[in-house]
């Protein structure tokens, strides 16, 4: 019963890093409102260049008496117009890039030939455009069905492109719109009401109400005492490497874990993460966004207490009766008697907070109750999983190094699903930005390389040694990280964290033990070894001790 369960338990355990594994590190475009009125104007240059066509004539076929059948259409309402006006858009924002302008402010400008374009940084102007690309191609699906309706009415003019787009479509411009309501009065403020409107919808009232929820937090407050105002790029540093620190020695326990990953899962692990990456991006793409989310969320919502419940029992347990710890209560389904759940009265109290912080999380999707659940799955991530050795734990991190590049740099699919996944996999930043209120960092970023800090640190405690590797590994992470933060910020595009991480925690770790000569004894360390020799030196002690009696 007990290796069925840790079985179970191994598997979600899997299952969960796997999904943590499809998180980004942050987001593409900084400033969606200047990004999208860069849209809208070349979106405004195809409407006041259109050749002039009343109607579409699509009288194609002749009748018995050799007169044409059909019908015509004005082409200011056609489809055809739709799809004439978006087709290769966002191709034509490969032209753009983000520049300084007179005012010291950044905004993006039309290149007209990137031969003679003089700039100290080409190949940075150049991740700018592609960016703009892909947040453009992102834009169009987002809002195709709204934005066609509106090309279709005779609305769709030069000159109202940004408005109706930016404010009244996509809504990326609305933060800076009430900000100028707020600075003028109703009697001298113009009429500003928009031409088209649209019809109420569930999932842009809560992303109105989303985006209300964001103005109103401090941008000073930080995860932890929400009191001290931190940098949001140091409070990214700081609150990665805190989870990693506690979950690394709240993996070291009196006995080698049950479960370990072997070199054949550590392969797998990235194709299953793919599989898993691509499956929620389908989803997302040919489900309402809001249906997925309302499922993903009711599943975090049980996993975020069994989480919180995990973090906070070494510490509330210890304050409870002897007996609520020890005993016992087994719980079986009605109508399902091989499906029992096993629990103590200690579990059933630090599940309190726990289920008070998911009500909090699922009623508000409150960014502080989302960094709550998101460091406790990291610290019961880095606490259950085990990579069993140092072999296959370069194996994870190599296959991931790649993965994360892939799903990155080629492909828009991570960065999209990491921004339409409303759910705990990701620790939200404040900025005090209007435009980009979180800086964002993908729990898979903090679990993967964990588990590998965590074993450096029990392979130190298997030795005797104090916490030598363990400090390398952790100096790795903390170095690759601030790199990724670094990079992240010079170009303004999201970055795989792993690909800055995954050579600081490997890279340091190996000069360590070239520097001291332990290179055999790191790689022979097995933990799922370790447990044997354990086990057959407690047989051989207990029949010492009955030939003693």
């Amino acid at each position: 019963m007990e290796t069925r369960r840790a079985t179970y338990r191994s598997a979600a355990l899997l299952l969960l890093a796997a999904i943590l594994a499809s998180a980004a590190s942050a987001s593409s475009i900084g400033d969606k409102c200047a990004a999208c009125k860069a849209v809208a104007a070349e979106l405004e240059i195809g409407i006041s260049s259109e050749k002039p066509r009343n109607h579409l004539d699509l009288r194609n076929r002749l009748n018995s008496k050799g007169q044409r059948e059909g019908k015509v259409i004005d082409y200011r309402v056609s489809e055809l117009r739709v799809v004439e006006l978006l087709d290769g858009l966002c191709d034509k924002m490969q032209d753009y890039t983000l520049q300084k302008l007179e005012s010291g402010e950044k905004g993006w400008v039309k290149v007209a030939d990137w031969n003679s374009f003089k700039t100290e940084k080409k190949a940075a102007a150049r991740a700018h455009s592609k960016n703009l690309s892909s947040f453009c191609g992102r834009l169009l699906e987002e809002t195709e069905d709204e934005l066609s309706e509106w090309i279709k009415t005779s609305s769709a003019e030069s000159g109202n492109v940004s408005r109706a787009l930016c404010e009244d479509i996509s809504k990326h411009c609305q933060s800076t719109r009430s900000a100028w309501e707020k600075t003028t009065s109703p009697a001298t403020r113009p009429d500003r009401s928009p031409r088209y409107r649209l019809p109420p919808r569930p999932s842009r009232v809560a992303a109105v109400r989303s985006s209300c929820c964001f103005r109103r937090i401090h941008p000073g407050l930080s995860l932890a005492p929400l009191v001290v105002k931190v940098e949001p790029n140091v409070n990214v540093i700081l609150t990665a490497c805190l989870a990693v620190y506690v979950g690394c020695y709240r993996s070291v326990k009196p006995t080698p874990p049950s479960e370990t990953m072997s070199k054949e899962h550590a392969m797998r692990f990235p194709l299953v993460g793919s599989a898993m990456l691509l499956s929620l991006f389908l989803l997302f793409k040919f489900l309402s966004k809001d249906l997925v989310n309302a499922v993903l969320t009711a599943y975090f919502f049980i996993l975020g207490i069994a989480a919180l419940c995990a973090t906070l029992l070494p510490s509330i347990k210890r304050f409870l009766p002897k007996e609520w710890n020890d005993n016992a209560i087994v719980w079986c389904a009605p109508f399902f008697h091989s499906l029992s759940v096993e629990f103590t009265k200690s579990q059933v109290v630090a599940s309190i907070p726990g289920f008070f912080f998911c009500i909090w999380y699922a009623a508000k999707k409150h960014w502080l109750a989302n960094n709550v659940l998101g460091i406790s799955f990291c610290i019961q991530g880095i606490e259950m999983l085990s990579l069993g050795s140092f072999k296959t734990g370069a194996i994870l991190l190599a296959g991931l190094f790649f993965y994360d590049i892939f799903w990155v740099f080629f492909t828009p699919v991570m960065v999209s699903v990491a921004k339409s996944f409303d759910a705990p996999i990701k620790l939200l930043f404040p900025t005090g930005d209007a435009a980009r209120p979180f800086s964002m960092l993908g729990l898979g970023d903090i679990v993967i390389p964990g588990i590998f800090v965590a074993l450096a640190l029990r392979f130190d405690v298997s030795r005797g040694i104090k916490n030598r590797y363990f400090n390398s590994a952790f100096l790795g992470y903390t170095v690759g990280l601030t790199v990724t933060i670094i990079v992240m910020n010079w170009f303004q595009a999201a970055q795989p964290a792993l690909l800055y991480i995954v050579p600081g925690v490997i890279g340091f770790v190996a000069v360590h033990c070239l520097w001291n000569g332990e290179v055999k004894p790191l790689l022979e360390y097995n933990e799922s070894k370790a447990e044997e020799e354990d086990a057959v030196e407690e047989d051989t002690d207990s029949k010492q001790n009955k030939k003693e009696e």
